[in-house]
Formats: structure tokens, sequence, C-alpha cells
């Protein structure tokens, strides 16, 4: 084999390891964090918004045709895959961090840290439908 094959087989080795570094850490593809409207699975009358400008309120429908009750307003931010719950009604002062997935249709968070046990129990184990 000749030393330019060599270099070319070396050149796509190297991109094909970069390739897949890249495909690891970003998930192939966009992974915006989602924003929008989500239900808890099996839950239809509790939503969960997640808007653009960082702010997360959970709210609750009691009865049909009756507008939600807001429950919990926070504000959350987001760097790659986690993120960052920021205080909150029940959890003032207490930031909790999970990481976070979203397969188009479902979200989930995965605890990193949280010492709030209201965002725990809310967060750890549910699947938030997006609406």
């Amino acid at each position: 084999m000749s030393n330019s094959s060599l270099r070319i087989i070396l050149r796509v080795g190297v991109l094909l390891v970069a390739i897949a570094v890249l495909a690891a850490t970003t998930g192939c593809g966009s992974r915006a964090f989602p924003r929008g409207v989500f239900h808890p699975t099996g839950e239809p009358s509790k939503y969960m918004e997640l808007m653009a400008d960082g702010t997360i309120v959970l709210s609750e429908r009691y009865g049909t045709g009756v507008s939600p009750t807001e429950i919990v307003r926070g504000k959350y931010r987001v760097s790659g895959n986690q993120v960052v719950f920021e205080g909150g009604t029940y959890c003032e002062g207490q930031d909790g961090t999970y990481t976070w997935s979203f397969d188009g249709k479902a979200l989930k968070f995965t605890l990193v840290s949280d010492s709030c046990y209201d965002r725990q129990s809310t967060f750890v184990g549910t699947e938030f439908l997006k609406e």
C-alpha cells in the first residue's frame, strides 16, 4: 500500500471517529429543549407549560369546561441535556438539576440533584406528553 493510500485511510478513520463523537454528544440531529404544553401520562387534567422565556407553570383543571388553575410557577434554564429548575412556589430557594430526553412525543426528566421533594415527586418517573 502506498503512503497516499494510508493517508486517505487515516483521514477517513479520523472523520468517522469525529462523526461518532458528534453523534454521541448531540443525539444525531437538533436536540433543542422542547417548549409548549405537556400532560403527565394518565393525568389529562394536569398541565405543564414550558415557556420560551424560561418560565414553567404547572396547573390543573378542576372540572370540565373550567380553565386550569395555576398551582406552581417557577423558572428554568437549559444547558445541553441538563435543565435546572430554579426555586418555584413550593421549592423557594432550592434549585433542582435534571437531565432531559424528548423523543418528539414524550419528555422525561432524570434526577441529577434536587433537595425539593415536591419537585422530585412531580418529575421523577413521569412521562410528559406534548399537547
